[in-house]
């Protein structure tokens, strides 16, 4: 694990400082660098909240009962990345508007992201014990944790609210966030 996160922040290292060098004009601004600290201790609040769980489970209950959540977790967990880049998506058309436009079109695509997820959820229900039956018969067990789990999917609602207060931008905001909705 250590040589691992070595490797992985030796390359970033590497590829950083080579990027600095071909973009530096000699100024440095306050701002960016501050936002860039922001959100990377955003992003690693977020990925230890978001896999921590699996370690407790793991230390409380057993590899067992971690299979059987890790099986109920994995579809739902595969349609929360279908909506991956959706953020950033958000974020670049959200970064051209003012405060106002922002907070104004925020219900709007609230609503639309809970008109695409309902469907899914409830689609995802019905089709689950099927898929289980098909793909994974040694884990039945797992189906109506899963069934349960993709209840999750309604934190995707927060994509459009963290794609706002990043284009805002509400940094406390997004810390308080990262931290509760994992």
């Amino acid at each position: 694990l250590t040589i691992y996160f070595m490797a992985w922040i030796l390359l970033k290292l590497i590829f950083f400082s080579r990027f600095k060098k071909l973009i530096s004009n000699g100024k440095r601004d306050e701002y960016f660098s501050e936002m860039g600290i922001n959100f990377s201790l955003v992003n690693t609040i977020s990925g230890i909240s978001t896999y921590i769980d699996r370690i407790l489970l793991f230390q409380l209950v057993g590899a067992r009962e971690l299979a059987i959540y890790s099986f109920a977790a994995a579809p739902p967990e595969q349609i929360k990345g279908f909506f991956k880049n959706l953020s950033s998506l958000i974020l670049t058309k959200l970064s051209t508007r003012t405060k106002e436009e922002i907070m104004t079109g925020l219900p709007k695509k609230l609503i639309l992201m809970l008109l695409v997820i309902v469907p899914m959820m409830v689609l995802y229900i019905l089709v689950v014990p099927v898929l289980f039956d098909w793909f994974f018969p040694q884990y039945i067990e797992s189906i109506g944790y899963s069934q349960l789990y993709i209840i999750s999917l309604l934190g995707l609602l927060v994509i459009p609210i963290n794609a706002a207060m990043s284009a805002i931008p509400k940094t406390k905001a997004l810390v308080i966030a990262s931290i509760v909705t994992p």
